[in-house]
């Protein structure tokens, strides 16, 4: 359907996926309607991120990229080979070795090897809970929601910092964080045998992750070290040269 925008209506301000009110009588859009409660987490644009931007991880790299695109592109040798299921990865290492950027590596690598268009998501740690009674499980609910609606070719979920939602159960204080961790099981529970949508998570604790999640999220783990001095190089020579 096509058309024209009303005077109250800044169509400069309209992105691709934007919601609007319209009138079928005047065909005319006067009102930015706002965006479902889980599109917050995905990206509008897949970053173009080259894998070479990766220094001093090209093992691991290829290791998750392999593990990806066979769940993702080929979902039928997957399976003949064992892997599938949730499509769930799991990156365990220190912080600052380049967890987040070879997720959004992965997004990348899966648009240009297929040629269609893979969402991309990110949930910042702690970026689903909330101060009101029921509304953390709601966010949770939302986000993979939108992420199967949206995703009409590939996606990738990326959460960061897993731990901080995701702790052992049973502590004498924990009683609304185990209610969180129980939404989050079952939606990955619902993901099982879901084509064309993978799950990348990352923590630097794992000893504190529930063990029932790291059921889930692991299909596929890969340790992220600190680089080592052939590692080094390889970032030094993607390093720009100061001026």
């Amino acid at each position: 359907v096509v058309v024209d925008t009303a005077g109250t209506l800044n169509a400069r301000a309209l992105v691709p996926g934007d919601r609007v009110r319209w009138d079928r009588a005047a065909w005319m859009a006067f009102e930015k309607m706002d965006a479902a409660a889980g599109r917050r987490f995905l990206l509008d644009e897949v970053p173009d991120v080259d894998r070479k931007q990766v220094g001093g991880q090209d093992a691991t790299l290829e290791a998750m990229l392999s593990a990806l695109t066979a769940t993702l592109v080929a979902p039928d040798k997957a399976a003949a080979y064992s892997l599938g299921g949730r499509q769930s990865i799991l990156m365990v290492g220190p912080p600052g070795c380049g967890k987040t950027l070879m997720a959004r590596v992965a997004a990348a690598e899966v648009t240009r090897l297929t040629g269609r268009g893979c969402r991309f998501g990110v949930v910042k740690p702690a970026e689903w809970e909330s101060c009101w009674v029921g509304s953390t499980q709601e966010n949770i609910r939302n986000c993979f929601k939108t992420l199967r609606e949206q995703s009409d070719g590939f996606a990738v979920l990326f959460l960061d910092e897993i731990e901080s939602i995701g702790r052992i159960r049973g502590g004498s204080s924990d009683l609304h964080s185990d209610k969180f961790l129980a939404a989050l099981l079952a939606e990955l529970d619902g993901f099982t045998e879901r084509s064309g949508i993978a799950i990348i998570a990352a923590t630097n604790r794992k000893t504190l992750v529930d063990p029932a999640l790291l059921e889930r999220l692991s299909d596929v783990e890969v340790v992220v070290g600190r680089p080592d001095m052939r590692g080094a190089r390889a970032l030094l020579a993607h390093w720009p040269a100061r001026r």
